[in-house]
């Protein structure tokens, strides 16, 4: 997860799709950090983003470097233990305001998934992670 991650960072923002029923949605997201092993997002639960992803945790993320392309297929998992949440708001403070002003912002961890570089970064097979 250590290569999932330092790509998604290096290539900020992400795009993260969820659905809205039937309907696909895709949007930027800028706050990405890695605790304990795993990659997180932060969005807020009161957007449509939060609502789609209460609905329905699957989700896929793409994000590209002009050369190559790092794709996810993953659950966004809620974790609002106090240890996850200090740790996103330590790599991006700006967030701490919002954060203690409001209390619908949500942190999520990337679970159950696959993580597919393409092409891959090797001669060979693609590059898939499961996570």
């Amino acid at each position: 997860m250590d290569e999932v991650f330092d790509f998604l960072k290096r290539n900020a923002p992400l795009f993260l799709a969820t659905t809205d029923g039937e309907r696909p949605y895709l949007r930027p997201v800028g706050a990405v950090n890695f605790f304990e092993g795993k990659v997180y997002v932060q969005t807020n639960r009161e957007k449509p983003v939060g609502k789609q992803i209460a609905a329905n945790p699957n989700a896929a993320i793409c994000v590209y470097d002009g050369k190559n392309a790092l794709r996810i297929s993953c659950q966004l998992v809620e974790d609002m233990r106090p240890e996850a949440v200090e740790s996103m708001l330590q790599a991006y403070p700006f967030l701490r305001e919002k954060y203690e002003a409001e209390d619908t912002d949500v942190v999520y961890c990337l679970a159950n998934g696959t993580a597919t570089f393409a092409p891959p970064r090797t001669e060979g097979a693609p590059d898939v992670i499961k996570f």
